[in-house]
């Protein structure tokens, strides 16, 4: 972790750690921790002298330079803090292990009793959303671990949590996650799920704390949902198949059951009337794949001719960049071994990419997926992944699978075969 901290000081701040001008929003991941995928809670207003954490004390020394210093106690009890960037705009770094469902030393959110992820729910509603909200702010969430299924948050954390995401859409400009390597998106949970009726002054948190006989969500309307599909039902439906996964050389196991339940999810969001902002997951810097960075684009003060306009700090695009590992890999052991000390080379790198980087760009989502609009339009991500799922009706089939195969390309950052992704 010293390291990882070394290479982005270097990287984002060349003339010391005194000289940060770009803000740096680092979050707790589940490789960040030992054991792996464990993460322990320590209720500070539990009887008992000994309250301190010593992973998150750990972290708070380690990125003291990050967190502002009147939210370092918060830090060391939860893991999470948030950062205004400007008068107008707040980053939250949540701490997604006090969700995670493979996370032995929490449990799920409960209602009447205190647990890691309710206390943390808790604290982005009453200590940053109503805030934002009162004073005109937006906030962007970030964190490691997507909620994208029970399969990675505990089911009622997940459910506490997508219910903020719904009440406080007008201050949320977006979410954007990593932990699954690949390049994807999702629509939070819809109304299929539950129907929403408790937007009044009461926050969402405290219908958790009300009293014995009141359920979370007792004031959510909610549907059978039996015959719903769901990521478990996909894994499930697709180990008793009898062929095959549809690339199964591609990867880890897993991922080309997950891209058939995004493949379900999309078509299934395209027959709801209004969706929520989608979230993002971006690739990953290790190489599971080729390693990725991501740099989103948003409108603010500086891009807004008019300064008299409002603005609304929406996300406008992405630029996707990668390292192409087969290039790389293929240079000689000399060649390799300067890398660090490319100063040498600066010719063969400038053949190769273009400028004097690792890191090439791979796509533009403003050009390859045509977002003419800004890109946290839900509208825009409905229709494309509509399209993905072959229900647009406007596309022939071989319009899709080509839409679909560029689609998987970026997805697992260009290391689909051609040949795997016919199938």
């Amino acid at each position: 972790n010293n390291l990882a901290l070394q290479y982005i000081l270097e990287s984002l701040t060349p003339y010391g750690k005194k000289h940060i001008n770009i803000p740096i929003i680092p979050s707790i991941g589940n490789n960040d921790v030992y054991p792996h995928n464990s993460l322990l809670w320590i209720d500070h207003k539990r009887p008992g002298k000994n309250k301190r954490n010593s992973v998150l004390e750990f972290y708070a020394a380690l990125w003291d330079i990050f967190i502002p210093h009147s939210q370092m106690k918060t830090f060391k009890r939860g893991g999470y803090f948030f950062v205004e960037i400007s008068e107008k705009l707040v980053i939250v770094s949540l701490n997604t292990m006090y969700w995670f469902e493979k996370n032995v030393f929490v449990g799920d959110c409960k209602k009447k009793e205190r647990t890691a992820g309710g206390v943390h729910l808790t604290w982005l509603e009453k200590e940053v959303l109503i805030p934002a909200r009162k004073s005109g702010k937006k906030v962007l969430l970030s964190g490691h671990i997507a909620p994208s299924s029970p399969l990675n948050f505990f089911p009622k954390c997940l459910k506490w949590y997508t219910v903020l995401t719904y009440e406080y859409n007008d201050v949320i400009i977006g979410q954007v996650y990593g932990h699954n390597n690949i390049d994807h998106f999702f629509f939070p949970l819809t109304k299929k799920d539950y129907s929403l009726n408790i937007r009044s002054s009461t926050p969402v948190s405290d219908y958790f704390f009300l009293g014995n006989d009141v359920d979370p969500f007792s004031t959510l309307s909610f549907q059978d949902t039996s015959n719903e599909y769901t990521i478990d039902s996909v894994l499930d439906n697709h180990n008793n198949k009898p062929h095959k996964p549809c690339f199964p050389d591609c990867g880890a196991g897993w991922i080309p059951e997950y891209i058939e339940f995004l493949l379900r999810h999309y078509k299934e969001i395209s027959k709801e009337k209004t969706v929520l902002k989608p979230i993002f997951v971006s690739p990953s810097v290790v190489p599971a794949f080729n390693p990725a960075l991501r740099v989103f684009y948003y409108n603010n003060i500086n891009t807004v001719k008019d300064e008299k306009k409002s603005v609304d700090f929406q996300i406008l695009y992405y630029d996707q960049y990668f390292v192409n590992l087969t290039y790389w890999n293929s240079l000689s052991q000399s060649k390799l071994e300067s890398l660090l000390g490319y100063e040498k080379h600066k010719r063969s790198w400038r053949k190769r990419t273009g400028g004097d980087h690792l890191f090439e760009i791979e796509y533009r989502s403003s050009e390859s997926f045509k977002t003419s609009v800004e890109i946290d339009n839900p509208g825009y991500w409905k229709k494309f992944g509509e399209r993905l799922g072959g229900a647009s009706g406007s596309e022939n089939k071989k319009q899709v699978l080509e839409l679909r195969k560029m689609w998987l390309h970026f997805l697992t950052v260009g290391l689909i075969a051609e040949e795997e992704k016919e199938k």
